[in-house]
Protein backbone atom coordinates (compact mmCIF):
# COMPACT_ATOMS: atom_id res chain seq x y z
CA UNK A 1 0.00 0.00 0.00
CA UNK A 2 2.87 2.28 0.91
CA UNK A 3 4.74 2.03 -2.33
CA UNK A 4 2.04 2.81 -4.36
CA UNK A 5 0.80 5.39 -1.80
CA UNK A 6 4.23 7.09 -2.71
CA UNK A 7 5.53 6.79 -6.17
CA UNK A 8 9.45 6.49 -6.97
CA UNK A 9 9.47 8.97 -9.47
CA UNK A 10 8.99 12.12 -7.60
CA UNK A 11 7.65 13.96 -10.79
CA UNK A 12 4.08 11.26 -10.91
CA UNK A 13 1.41 12.73 -8.98
CA UNK A 14 0.44 11.18 -5.97
CA UNK A 15 -2.71 8.94 -6.54
CA UNK A 16 -6.10 9.00 -4.38
CA UNK A 17 -6.07 6.81 -1.55
CA UNK A 18 -8.38 4.10 -2.96
CA UNK A 19 -6.39 3.55 -5.31
CA UNK A 20 -3.31 3.18 -4.06
CA UNK A 21 -5.28 0.25 -2.15
CA UNK A 22 -6.78 -1.44 -5.11
CA UNK A 23 -3.01 -1.27 -6.49
CA UNK A 24 -1.90 -2.94 -3.46
CA UNK A 25 -4.61 -5.65 -3.09
CA UNK A 26 -4.23 -6.49 -7.33
CA UNK A 27 -0.41 -6.95 -6.75
CA UNK A 28 -1.17 -9.58 -3.60
CA UNK A 29 -0.78 -12.87 -5.07
CA UNK A 30 -0.45 -16.78 -3.44
CA UNK A 31 -1.37 -17.53 0.23
CA UNK A 32 -1.77 -14.06 0.66
CA UNK A 33 -5.07 -13.77 -1.67
CA UNK A 34 -7.61 -14.63 1.18
CA UNK A 35 -5.70 -12.33 4.01
CA UNK A 36 -5.88 -8.93 1.74
CA UNK A 37 -9.73 -9.07 2.71
CA UNK A 38 -8.98 -8.02 6.11
CA UNK A 39 -7.58 -4.64 4.70
CA UNK A 40 -9.86 -1.90 3.95
CA UNK A 41 -9.94 2.20 4.09
CA UNK A 42 -11.99 3.73 6.22
CA UNK A 43 -12.56 7.27 4.53
CA UNK A 44 -12.94 9.22 1.80
CA UNK A 45 -11.30 7.32 -0.94
CA UNK A 46 -10.92 10.07 -3.53
CA UNK A 47 -8.50 11.96 -1.03
CA UNK A 48 -4.20 12.85 -1.69
CA UNK A 49 -1.51 13.00 0.73
CA UNK A 50 -0.30 16.93 0.21
CA UNK A 51 3.13 15.68 -0.90
CA UNK A 52 4.84 18.58 -2.34
CA UNK A 53 4.47 19.04 -6.03
CA UNK A 54 7.63 20.57 -6.78
CA UNK A 55 11.48 18.67 -6.89
CA UNK A 56 14.55 20.01 -5.79
CA UNK A 57 18.36 18.66 -6.35
CA UNK A 58 21.09 18.59 -4.05
CA UNK A 59 23.66 19.12 -6.63
CA UNK A 60 27.21 19.63 -5.12
CA UNK A 61 29.03 19.44 -2.00
CA UNK A 62 32.49 21.96 -1.03
CA UNK A 63 32.08 22.66 -4.76
CA UNK A 64 31.93 18.64 -6.09
CA UNK A 65 29.02 17.48 -7.95
CA UNK A 66 27.68 15.05 -6.31
CA UNK A 67 28.91 11.78 -7.39
CA UNK A 68 26.51 8.79 -8.26
CA UNK A 69 29.38 5.71 -8.00
CA UNK A 70 31.51 7.32 -4.90
CA UNK A 71 29.48 8.85 -2.21
CA UNK A 72 31.19 12.22 -0.31
CA UNK A 73 32.10 12.23 3.16
CA UNK A 74 30.92 14.62 5.88
CA UNK A 75 33.57 14.66 8.83
CA UNK A 76 33.08 15.97 12.18
CA UNK A 77 34.19 19.71 11.90
CA UNK A 78 34.02 19.76 8.54
CA UNK A 79 32.90 23.38 6.97
CA UNK A 80 30.44 21.80 4.30
CA UNK A 81 28.41 24.14 1.63
CA UNK A 82 25.95 22.27 0.04
CA UNK A 83 24.20 23.74 -3.56
CA UNK A 84 21.01 23.03 -5.38
CA UNK A 85 18.00 23.65 -7.54
CA UNK A 86 14.46 23.34 -8.71
CA UNK A 87 14.32 21.58 -11.20
CA UNK A 88 11.41 20.25 -13.92
CA UNK A 89 11.22 16.79 -15.27
CA UNK A 90 13.67 17.50 -18.13
CA UNK A 91 16.46 18.41 -15.40
CA UNK A 92 16.08 22.08 -16.19
CA UNK A 93 16.31 24.73 -13.29
CA UNK A 94 13.09 26.36 -12.83
CA UNK A 95 14.18 29.86 -12.46
CA UNK A 96 10.80 31.66 -11.59
CA UNK A 97 10.83 29.89 -8.30
CA UNK A 98 11.68 32.00 -4.82
CA UNK A 99 11.00 31.12 -1.26
CA UNK A 100 12.47 29.64 1.62
CA UNK A 101 14.28 25.85 2.16
CA UNK A 102 15.17 24.15 5.29
CA UNK A 103 18.09 22.19 4.64
CA UNK A 104 18.11 19.12 6.97
CA UNK A 105 21.32 16.81 7.97
CA UNK A 106 21.03 13.40 9.05
CA UNK A 107 23.80 10.91 10.47
CA UNK A 108 24.68 7.81 9.32
CA UNK A 109 21.90 5.26 8.70
CA UNK A 110 21.82 2.45 12.06
CA UNK A 111 21.17 -1.34 11.97
CA UNK A 112 18.28 -2.09 14.23
CA UNK A 113 16.63 -5.43 15.24
CA UNK A 114 13.70 -6.19 17.07
CA UNK A 115 12.77 -9.62 18.97
CA UNK A 116 8.96 -10.83 19.18
CA UNK A 117 7.75 -13.15 22.69
CA UNK A 118 8.51 -15.66 19.91
CA UNK A 119 11.98 -15.18 19.39
CA UNK A 120 11.15 -14.09 15.53
CA UNK A 121 13.85 -11.59 14.63
CA UNK A 122 13.41 -8.26 12.36
CA UNK A 123 15.91 -6.26 11.36
CA UNK A 124 15.67 -2.90 9.25
CA UNK A 125 17.80 0.45 9.03
CA UNK A 126 16.96 3.62 10.95
CA UNK A 127 17.42 7.19 9.91
CA UNK A 128 20.41 8.53 12.10
CA UNK A 129 19.67 11.81 14.32
CA UNK A 130 19.56 15.42 12.95
CA UNK A 131 23.43 16.92 13.30
CA UNK A 132 22.13 19.91 11.53
CA UNK A 133 19.06 21.71 10.34
CA UNK A 134 18.29 25.75 8.88
CA UNK A 135 16.65 27.53 6.59
CA UNK A 136 18.13 29.73 3.63
CA UNK A 137 16.52 32.07 0.95
CA UNK A 138 15.48 30.11 -2.31
CA UNK A 139 16.35 32.49 -5.10
CA UNK A 140 15.69 31.92 -8.79
CA UNK A 141 15.21 28.43 -8.38
CA UNK A 142 18.66 27.98 -6.94
CA UNK A 143 19.88 27.77 -3.07
CA UNK A 144 23.02 26.92 -1.12
CA UNK A 145 23.42 26.26 3.15
CA UNK A 146 26.46 26.43 4.35
CA UNK A 147 27.28 25.08 8.20
CA UNK A 148 29.75 22.80 10.20
CA UNK A 149 29.06 19.49 11.13
CA UNK A 150 29.16 19.10 14.70
CA UNK A 151 31.77 17.13 16.59
CA UNK A 152 29.00 14.76 17.84
CA UNK A 153 28.21 12.27 15.28
CA UNK A 154 28.30 8.51 15.35
CA UNK A 155 31.52 7.90 13.50
CA UNK A 156 30.24 5.25 11.87
CA UNK A 157 30.87 5.62 8.50
CA UNK A 158 27.58 4.73 7.20
CA UNK A 159 25.39 6.13 4.82
CA UNK A 160 23.60 9.80 5.52
CA UNK A 161 20.98 11.57 4.45
CA UNK A 162 20.80 15.13 2.99
CA UNK A 163 16.97 16.44 2.69
CA UNK A 164 15.53 20.20 1.63
CA UNK A 165 11.81 21.51 1.60
CA UNK A 166 11.36 24.40 0.03
CA UNK A 167 8.41 26.56 0.09
CA UNK A 168 6.77 29.31 -1.80
CA UNK A 169 3.86 31.40 -2.21
CA UNK A 170 2.13 29.49 -4.33
CA UNK A 171 3.55 25.63 -3.54
CA UNK A 172 6.14 23.62 -2.06
CA UNK A 173 8.68 20.91 -2.90
CA UNK A 174 11.27 18.23 -1.71
CA UNK A 175 14.66 16.64 -2.78
CA UNK A 176 17.11 14.21 -0.97
CA UNK A 177 20.18 12.40 -1.42
CA UNK A 178 21.64 9.56 0.34
CA UNK A 179 24.64 9.53 -1.67
CA UNK A 180 26.80 11.15 1.59
CA UNK A 181 28.31 8.80 4.38
CA UNK A 182 28.93 10.60 7.80
CA UNK A 183 32.07 9.68 9.84
CA UNK A 184 35.81 11.09 10.65
CA UNK A 185 36.96 14.07 11.56
CA UNK A 186 37.85 16.79 9.20
CA UNK A 187 41.92 17.92 9.07
CA UNK A 188 41.34 21.14 8.16
CA UNK A 189 39.72 23.08 12.08
CA UNK A 190 40.28 25.94 13.53
CA UNK A 191 40.96 26.59 17.35
CA UNK A 192 37.58 27.19 19.33
CA UNK A 193 37.04 27.34 23.49
CA UNK A 194 34.46 29.94 23.88
CA UNK A 195 30.53 28.73 24.12
CA UNK A 196 27.42 30.20 23.04
CA UNK A 197 26.30 33.96 23.78
CA UNK A 198 22.85 33.05 25.45
CA UNK A 199 20.01 35.82 26.34
CA UNK A 200 16.88 34.42 27.45
CA UNK A 201 13.29 36.60 27.67
CA UNK A 202 10.18 35.76 28.71
CA UNK A 203 7.46 36.57 26.38
CA UNK A 204 9.15 39.26 24.06
CA UNK A 205 12.62 41.07 24.20
CA UNK A 206 11.55 43.59 26.53
CA UNK A 207 11.88 41.32 29.59
CA UNK A 208 14.46 41.70 32.31
CA UNK A 209 15.63 39.44 34.45
CA UNK A 210 13.02 39.99 37.70
CA UNK A 211 10.26 41.25 35.87
CA UNK A 212 7.08 40.16 35.64
CA UNK A 213 4.90 37.52 34.40
CA UNK A 214 1.79 35.02 33.42
CA UNK A 215 1.74 31.65 35.01
CA UNK A 216 2.07 30.68 31.13
CA UNK A 217 4.68 32.50 29.40
CA UNK A 218 6.75 31.79 26.20
CA UNK A 219 10.72 31.13 26.72
CA UNK A 220 12.56 33.18 23.85
CA UNK A 221 16.22 32.17 23.62
CA UNK A 222 18.50 33.92 21.51
CA UNK A 223 21.65 32.11 20.78
CA UNK A 224 24.96 33.12 18.95
CA UNK A 225 28.29 31.09 18.01
CA UNK A 226 30.93 31.77 14.95
CA UNK A 227 30.77 27.76 14.99
CA UNK A 228 27.32 27.43 15.02
CA UNK A 229 25.00 26.25 17.70
CA UNK A 230 24.72 22.40 18.04
CA UNK A 231 21.45 20.66 18.00
CA UNK A 232 22.99 17.62 17.22
CA UNK A 233 20.26 14.04 18.45
CA UNK A 234 23.47 12.30 18.37
CA UNK A 235 25.58 13.10 20.87
CA UNK A 236 24.88 11.95 24.76
CA UNK A 237 25.25 15.23 27.31
CA UNK A 238 25.04 18.09 24.48
CA UNK A 239 21.44 19.03 24.59
CA UNK A 240 20.48 23.04 24.11
CA UNK A 241 18.43 22.48 27.82
CA UNK A 242 16.93 24.53 30.23
CA UNK A 243 16.10 24.04 33.96
CA UNK A 244 13.36 25.54 35.97
CA UNK A 245 14.16 26.61 39.45
CA UNK A 246 16.09 23.95 41.08
CA UNK A 247 14.89 20.50 38.92
CA UNK A 248 16.73 17.76 38.17
CA UNK A 249 14.93 16.97 35.01
CA UNK A 250 15.55 19.75 32.31
CA UNK A 251 13.78 20.92 28.97
CA UNK A 252 15.28 19.56 25.76
CA UNK A 253 14.81 22.84 23.53
CA UNK A 254 16.96 21.45 20.54
CA UNK A 255 13.95 20.77 18.44
CA UNK A 256 12.69 24.10 19.22
CA UNK A 257 15.31 25.57 18.47
CA UNK A 258 15.04 27.87 14.55
CA UNK A 259 18.73 29.08 12.80
CA UNK A 260 18.09 32.25 11.66
CA UNK A 261 17.84 32.23 7.87
CA UNK A 262 21.36 32.38 5.95
CA UNK A 263 23.23 32.05 8.90
CA UNK A 264 24.46 28.32 11.12
CA UNK A 265 26.15 31.33 13.63
CA UNK A 266 22.54 32.42 15.07
CA UNK A 267 19.48 31.60 15.67
CA UNK A 268 16.61 31.27 18.64
CA UNK A 269 14.36 29.05 20.68
CA UNK A 270 10.49 29.31 20.82
CA UNK A 271 9.12 27.29 23.96
CA UNK A 272 5.49 27.77 25.44
CA UNK A 273 6.42 27.30 29.55
CA UNK A 274 3.02 26.43 31.41
CA UNK A 275 1.44 26.28 34.93
CA UNK A 276 4.46 27.91 36.54
CA UNK A 277 3.47 28.37 40.47
CA UNK A 278 2.67 31.93 41.61
CA UNK A 279 6.18 33.63 43.47
CA UNK A 280 9.75 33.82 41.90
CA UNK A 281 11.27 31.34 40.04
CA UNK A 282 14.86 30.98 38.12
CA UNK A 283 15.62 29.41 34.91
CA UNK A 284 18.82 28.16 33.74
CA UNK A 285 19.69 27.32 29.93
CA UNK A 286 23.03 25.75 28.53
CA UNK A 287 23.86 25.32 24.95
CA UNK A 288 27.13 24.03 23.23
CA UNK A 289 28.78 24.94 19.91
CA UNK A 290 29.68 22.64 17.59
CA UNK A 291 33.16 22.01 19.20
CA UNK A 292 31.43 20.78 22.58
CA UNK A 293 32.44 23.99 23.88
CA UNK A 294 29.35 25.20 26.40
CA UNK A 295 28.02 28.67 28.11
CA UNK A 296 25.13 29.08 30.56
CA UNK A 297 23.22 32.04 31.72
CA UNK A 298 20.37 32.52 33.97
CA UNK A 299 17.27 34.92 34.51
CA UNK A 300 15.34 35.62 37.31
CA UNK A 301 11.55 36.22 37.29
CA UNK A 302 7.94 36.76 39.19
CA UNK A 303 4.66 35.10 38.62
CA UNK A 304 1.63 36.14 39.04
CA UNK A 305 -1.63 34.34 38.08
CA UNK A 306 -3.43 36.02 34.95
CA UNK A 307 -6.69 35.27 36.54
CA UNK A 308 -6.39 38.95 38.04
CA UNK A 309 -4.85 41.95 37.27
CA UNK A 310 -1.78 42.31 39.04
CA UNK A 311 0.71 45.74 39.30
CA UNK A 312 4.17 45.36 40.97
CA UNK A 313 6.96 47.24 41.44
CA UNK A 314 5.47 50.85 41.23
CA UNK A 315 8.28 53.41 41.04
CA UNK A 316 8.40 57.04 39.75
CA UNK A 317 11.97 57.52 38.36
CA UNK A 318 13.77 59.89 39.53
CA UNK A 319 12.91 60.74 42.81
CA UNK A 320 13.86 62.91 44.30
CA UNK A 321 12.58 65.29 40.74
CA UNK A 322 15.34 67.63 40.70
CA UNK A 323 14.02 68.68 37.34
CA UNK A 324 10.89 69.16 36.01
CA UNK A 325 10.45 65.39 34.17
CA UNK A 326 9.96 62.25 35.90
CA UNK A 327 9.06 58.85 34.79
CA UNK A 328 6.20 56.36 36.62
CA UNK A 329 7.00 52.60 35.95
CA UNK A 330 5.52 48.96 37.00
CA UNK A 331 4.94 45.72 35.64
CA UNK A 332 1.85 44.12 34.83
CA UNK A 333 1.39 40.57 34.50
CA UNK A 334 -1.50 40.78 31.15
CA UNK A 335 -0.99 39.51 27.71
CA UNK A 336 -4.12 42.20 26.78
CA UNK A 337 -3.46 45.39 26.84
CA UNK A 338 -4.91 47.60 29.86
CA UNK A 339 -6.07 50.95 30.63
CA UNK A 340 -3.85 53.07 33.17
CA UNK A 341 -5.05 56.31 35.29
CA UNK A 342 -2.61 57.89 37.47
CA UNK A 343 -3.80 60.70 40.13
CA UNK A 344 -1.31 62.69 41.48
CA UNK A 345 -2.23 64.36 44.86
CA UNK A 346 -0.50 67.07 47.52
CA UNK A 347 -0.59 65.55 51.16
CA UNK A 348 -3.46 67.74 51.83
CA UNK A 349 -5.50 65.42 49.38
CA UNK A 350 -6.12 68.22 46.79
CA UNK A 351 -6.10 66.30 43.36
CA UNK A 352 -3.67 68.20 41.40
CA UNK A 353 -2.91 65.85 38.30
CA UNK A 354 -4.22 62.89 36.34
CA UNK A 355 -2.29 61.11 33.56
CA UNK A 356 -4.68 58.79 31.24
CA UNK A 357 -3.62 55.85 29.30
CA UNK A 358 -5.46 53.66 27.12
CA UNK A 359 -4.81 50.06 25.66
CA UNK A 360 -1.13 49.79 27.10
CA UNK A 361 0.16 46.53 25.64
CA UNK A 362 3.50 46.52 27.35
CA UNK A 363 4.02 44.43 30.52
CA UNK A 364 6.97 46.96 31.65
CA UNK A 365 4.77 50.22 31.59
CA UNK A 366 6.51 53.16 30.94
CA UNK A 367 4.52 57.20 31.50
CA UNK A 368 6.31 60.30 31.60
CA UNK A 369 5.26 63.31 33.83
CA UNK A 370 6.33 66.88 33.41
CA UNK A 371 5.68 67.90 37.00
CA UNK A 372 3.06 70.27 35.99
CA UNK A 373 -0.94 70.66 37.45
CA UNK A 374 -4.08 70.89 35.70
CA UNK A 375 -3.57 74.00 34.50
CA UNK A 376 -0.20 73.71 33.01
CA UNK A 377 1.68 75.45 35.76
CA UNK A 378 4.77 73.91 37.77
CA UNK A 379 4.28 72.40 41.08
CA UNK A 380 6.52 73.41 43.29
CA UNK A 381 9.03 72.04 45.77
CA UNK A 382 7.53 69.55 48.57
CA UNK A 383 6.14 65.70 49.07
CA UNK A 384 3.06 64.62 46.76
CA UNK A 385 1.24 61.37 46.57
CA UNK A 386 0.02 59.53 42.89
CA UNK A 387 -2.02 56.18 43.04
CA UNK A 388 -1.88 54.04 40.00
CA UNK A 389 -4.54 52.53 38.94
CA UNK A 390 -5.01 49.51 35.91
CA UNK A 391 -7.94 47.88 34.94
CA UNK A 392 -8.26 45.58 31.70
CA UNK A 393 -10.00 47.38 28.64
CA UNK A 394 -13.08 45.22 29.22
CA UNK A 395 -12.86 46.38 32.78
CA UNK A 396 -13.16 43.10 34.14
CA UNK A 397 -10.04 43.55 36.55
CA UNK A 398 -8.37 46.13 38.29
CA UNK A 399 -5.62 46.64 40.33
CA UNK A 400 -4.21 50.00 42.44
CA UNK A 401 -1.21 50.81 43.95
CA UNK A 402 0.14 53.96 45.76
CA UNK A 403 3.06 55.84 45.83
CA UNK A 404 5.05 58.91 46.94
CA UNK A 405 7.36 61.53 45.06
CA UNK A 406 9.35 64.73 46.27
CA UNK A 407 9.83 67.31 44.02
CA UNK A 408 13.15 69.13 45.25
CA UNK A 409 14.85 71.66 42.68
Amino acid sequence: FYRNLFPQDPFTFAPRLGDALILAKNTVTGSSLQNKQKYHLLGDPTLRLAVPRLVASIDSINGIPIAQSQPDTLRALEKVTLKGAVRDNSGAVQTGVNGTTLVTVYDSQRDRQIVDDLGNTFNFVQTGGIIYKGEDTLNNGQFSATFIIPKDISYENKSGRLSVYFSTQASDGRGYTENIVVGGTSSDTITDTQGPSIKIYLDNDAFRSGDLVSENPLLYVDLHDSSGINTSTSGIGHRLEAWLDDSSKGIDLSDFYTGKKDSYQEGVVHYQLSGIASGQHTLRVKAWDVYNNSSEESIEFTVATSATLSIQNVYNIPNPVSASRTTFTFQQNQLTPIDVHIKIYTVAGRLVQTLDRYAVADRFVEIPWDCRDRDGDMLGNGVYLYKVMASTVDGRMTSEALGKLAIVR
